[in-house]
């Protein structure tokens, strides 16, 4: 029954709506009787008909007045109305067809004529409503953002909407036998996506989905997820495919990924670092006596090659860190002058012969604050990358001035801001890089280098080093002709100019037989710590574990003046000994070895002055400045009244610090 086409009658005479409602029986329509205006004004609310016969002589409102008060209701607005009337002046018909009115009919009705009329003005009402609803349609099809494409079920396209011709880029999609769907897909998928549209053909399932990807105008590939169904188009069986580009979504999907492989490189990173440091310590330490022992031997500088490629070892693994957790490196005044004469050493004795490096830098150059180890990290790296952009060898420059970047100037580069720079230039005349790759190569991980050759670290630490120091980097590349890396860093203003920022090497201070207790399970950093400090002075009592080093201490608390620790050993590891050792004497001084992870960790933990900190790996000069700087600062422990056996209060009885606690102590 709804179905039906709805007409309201309103006509206050009984014998007009018999004859009306006689006419029009069995004819396919539902009617609806008013005997007065205000009753069809409310019921016309209501049913909202598709027709409205309205007699113009009615005993509350003429038809007149219904057909205007009809056109204000926004529903009933567009509805036919059919005045009838027994009048056939020309005035009155003037009259009704300013109220809104369609049509007249005039009484008595002759049978063929009404159902004609009412027929006839049924179907302009239908068809008037199909246009607005295409209008809307074609209104929501336009508008909407992604892609939307009509087919056959032989995939030749009646309908492209323009988010479809803008996403592959074309001004204007021929439909028909001209253009089929398949030709936006690759050549090498078309098949399966033909199948795919077959199958979608033959579906009753109201949607099916498909992950592909189109081809551009201009031959560019946009991954897309597509859902498709089964339809009627102008009464034949057709496809609706529904294009959302999802090039966006894959780009955050792949920073997601990015982001969590960068957590587990941090997890695993921070897992190693312990062992990779245990590794690099006793090298450098070794370098260093070494070195004292050939002072004026021609094999020395092969010491300090050894020592130079430990400290970069060190650098890659401490690079790797702070893109996962982070640095707390601490900034002073540096010239960058004083960092090319070390690179030109490296580049000579380390880079191939048929590279040339050459230098230049401003007599005035200014000066700026950062961190020394990022700042030759930043350097290293953009040559290292310059002498693999030259394989069969080139010039290699390096060329350091002041520069000042204005209002206009910043606008160029949208890193930038006004201000005066010291910028680093590092040049190479290689290979260039291609442009489709320029937005690329300071992504973390991405290397156009073989498998093995470069770990994709290089330029993402050099442009996160240089925002945290404020800065910004910019390239020039051609293809054939070379490469050039800026590197901008914001320069200080100095009051004083005849401050020195060259660093010169400290004095290496000696001990005076003050007593140290080293708590280290690793044999060769153990030995080469012992005899670094026997070296210089100090007397050490050496303990392989912590269960060892609180025994010894528990025993000669009195004479021990500082606790070199590792952090990370078996049965008691360093935050429990540094517990326990604070609870034997509140005044015990402890330096502890350890990698920045676990520094952060302890600082967050112990919140305590006295304990200090030497990063791994470390060199003698480090050790010995880091002890003698406890030293200074440590006030002389007293030995506390708590006695050994009352460990146990600290949950680490006796029986789990092992035999050699009771060993050393007595009980």
């Amino acid at each position: 029954m709804h179905n039906l086409a709805k007409v309201l009658i309103v006509e206050d005479d009984a014998r007009n709506r018999d004859v009306l409602d006689a006419l029009l029986r069995n004819t396919g329509l539902e009617l609806f009787f008013a005997v007065n205006g205000s009753e069809g004004i409310a019921l016309a609310g209501r049913i909202l008909p598709d027709l409205v016969l309205l007699d113009v002589m009615l005993p509350d409102k003429d038809g007149f007045e219904v057909c205007r008060t009809l056109r204000t209701m926004p529903q009933l607005g567009e509805v036919p109305i059919v005045l009838l009337t027994a009048l056939d002046d020309r005035d009155s018909r003037i009259t009704g067809f300013e109220a809104g009115a369609d049509d007249f009919l005039s009484k008595p009705y002759d049978k063929i004529e009404l159902k004609t009329r009412i027929r006839s003005i049924l179907r302009l009402n239908r068809f008037r409503q199909l246009m607005n609803e295409r209008e809307k349609f074609a209104e929501v099809v336009n508008f909407a953002p992604d892609g939307l494409i009509v087919c056959n079920l032989e995939g030749a396209v009646s309908l492209a909407n323009p988010a479809m011709k803008k996403l592959v880029g074309w001004d204007e999609i021929p439909c028909g036998q001209a253009r089929f769907v398949g030709d936006f897909v690759p050549a090498a998928r078309r098949g399966d996506f033909k199948e795919w549209v077959d199958s979608v053909g033959a579906s009753t399932a109201d949607r099916m989905f498909l992950d592909c990807e189109f081809v551009t105008r201009d031959q560019k590939t946009i991954p897309v997820e597509l859902s498709a169904r089964r339809f009627l188009w102008s009464g034949d069986p057709a496809i609706q495919i529904h294009v959302r580009d999802v090039s966006d979504a894959k780009l955050l999907e792949a920073k997601f990924l990015r982001a969590q492989r960068l957590e587990s490189i941090g997890t695993l990173a921070g897992g190693i670092a312990h062992d990779l440091n245990n590794v690099l310590t006793p090298i450098l330490a070794s370098a260093r006596l070494l070195k004292d022992d050939l002072r004026d031997h021609p094999s020395r500088r092969w010491i300090e090659l050894m020592e130079t490629s430990a400290l970069r070892g060190a650098g890659i693994l401490q690079q790797i860190l702070s893109f996962t957790r982070g640095s707390s490196e601490q900034h002073e005044l540096l010239r960058l002058k004083y960092f090319i004469e070390e690179m030109r050493r490296i580049v000579t004795e380390t880079f191939p012969n048929g590279i040339q490096f050459r230098s230049t830098f401003s007599p005035d150059l200014s000066m700026i604050r950062g961190d020394p180890t990022q700042i030759q990290q930043v350097l290293m790296n953009l040559c290292v990358n310059a002498r693999d952009a030259m394989p069969q060898g080139g010039v290699l420059r390096v060329d350091i001035i002041n520069q000042k970047i204005d209002e206009i100037l910043a606008t160029q580069w949208p890193q930038a801001k006004s201000g005066s720079y010291v910028r680093l230039s590092v040049t190479d005349t290689g290979c260039g890089i291609p442009p489709e790759l320029r937005d690329k190569i300071f992504e973390p991980f991405f290397t156009t280098k073989p498998v093995g050759k470069g770990t994709g670290l290089g330029l993402s630490t050099v442009i996160n080093i240089a925002k945290n120091h404020g800065g910004f980097v910019t390239l020039e590349s051609e293809q054939g002709r070379g490469t050039s890396f800026h590197v901008f860093f914001p320069a200080v203003e100095v009051a004083d100019g005849s401050l020195e920022v060259k660093r010169v090497a400290p004095e290496i201070p000696r001990g005076n037989g003050e007593h140290i207790l080293l708590a280290e399970d690793d044999e060769a950093i153990s030995e080469i710590i012992r005899a670094t400090l026997d070296r210089a002075g100090y007397r050490v009592s050496v303990a392989h574990d912590g269960a060892e080093a609180l025994a010894i201490y528990a025993r000669e608390q009195s004479r021990i003046r500082l606790v070199l620790a590792d952090s990370t050993m078996p049965i008691v590891d360093g935050y429990a000994l540094i517990r326990v050792l604070q609870r034997l004497n509140s005044a015990a001084r402890v330096l502890v070895m350890c990698d920045t992870l676990t520094q952060m960790r302890l600082s967050d933990l112990l919140e305590d002055s006295s304990v200090g900190f030497l990063l791994k790996p470390f060199s003698a000069e480090q050790l010995l400045l880091s002890v003698a700087e406890e030293l200074r600062s440590g006030r002389r422990g007293q030995p506390a009244a708590l006695d050994p056996r009352e460990i146990s209060i600290l949950d680490l009885p006796a029986s789990t610090l092992g035999s050699s606690f009771a060993t050393h102590t007595g009980t």
